[in-house]
């Protein structure tokens, strides 16, 4: 899940917690990574301004986007720097190349603008089944019979074009449609009650900014990391119980004993894929990508043709990416 806001973090890859069996996943690790935005091109727009969007609900969209922009937080100090426009004219240019050299006199690299297209909430009946006793004997019931309950389901669609453009050439360099959709239903035998159009409406165009944010905004997210436990991949038995003995540690939530059981492991049999990729997995917890690079390189060169090991390269050269983004 992303997360925005006053947030300070003293480091990227600080361990939240050890995961032990879940489920039939296996053991894992969980930590806190920094992701890069999905469109590169917007983020190194950092000295914002952000102007009326138009269309329904564009006046509370350009707030939200204003506020959002303003609060979000990496590294312990604010992304973005979003400035006001002193004034604004009756009527903007539309022309992204007017805009921008009318917004050149407030020393910002780019403008946020664009329309909201759809802003709209539709309520659509439909039938769900009953089934009910009809005859009893002997307090048993001995007949049932079906009968429909008429319910509503309202939903509601927002969808909005957001609009980044380059102050110094007057480029749109984003643009996307972006949509947000929020439903929810309700049957009168249930006693449920539906959200007003008003309430629904807002679920939606906050689905639509978090996509939007996700687009131009680096985040934190809490990923999950698998650990490798496949003892047929190491030869040595001594490395062997040393790689079971990792992953107990693991489990317990001492991922130090773990990566000393590993590093040991790893001076009996320098080519053993689990034990490599383990050793990564404690580089890339700790914070330390670099390293965590090295190592999943060469769990991959050692034959580690896995899914675990192909995720944890892009994982981590993503990671890279993204820390490399955020730098001032």
């Amino acid at each position: 899940m992303a997360v925005y806001g006053h947030q300070s973090w003293r480091t990227i890859g600080g361990v939240i917690s050890l995961l032990g069996l879940v489920g039939c996943t296996g053991p894992a690790v969980t930590t806190q990574a920094l992701l890069p935005a999905r469109y590169l091109e917007a983020v190194r727009y950092r000295n914002v301004a952000v102007l009326p969007i138009a269309g329904p609900e564009g006046y509370a969209l350009a707030a939200e986007i204003e506020t959002r922009l303003k609060d979000l937080w990496v590294e312990g100090r604010p992304y973005f720097s979003v400035r006001a426009p002193e004034s604004l004219p009756a009527q903007l240019p539309s022309d992204p190349g007017e805009l921008a050299r009318w917004a050149r006199r407030f020393g910002v690299e780019g403008l946020y603008t664009g329309a909201v297209t759809v802003a709209d909430v539709d309520d659509q009946s439909y039938t769900e089944q009953r089934r009910e006793c009809v005859q009893w004997e002997e307090k048993k019931c001995v007949r049932y019979e079906s009968f429909p309950v008429y319910c509503i389901e309202r939903k509601a669609t927002f969808v909005f074009i957001p609009r980044l453009i380059d102050v110094a050439t007057g480029q749109v360099v984003y643009s996307r449609d972006i949509q947000g959709t929020a439903a929810r239903r309700a049957c009168p035998d249930r006693r449920e009650t539906l959200p007003t159009p008003g309430e629904l409406l807002r679920m939606a165009r906050q689905r639509a900014l978090d996509e939007f944010l996700t687009d131009v905004a680096p985040r934190y997210a809490v990923v999950r990391i698998p650990l490798m436990t496949d003892e047929e991949a190491v030869l040595d038995p001594v490395a062997q119980g040393l790689l079971k003995e990792g992953v107990r540690w693991a489990r317990d939530g001492r991922l130090d004993r773990a990566c000393e059981s590993w590093r040991r492991a790893y001076e009996r049999v320098p080519s053993a894929v689990p034990v490599l990729y383990n050793l990564g997995v404690c580089a890339e917890a700790t914070g330390d990508l670099q390293q965590a690079l090295t190592w999943f390189t060469r769990a991959a060169r050692s034959g580690g043709d896995d899914r675990r090991v192909r995720e944890a390269l892009e994982r981590v050269r993503r990671r890279l990416e993204a820390e490399a983004a955020v730098q001032p």
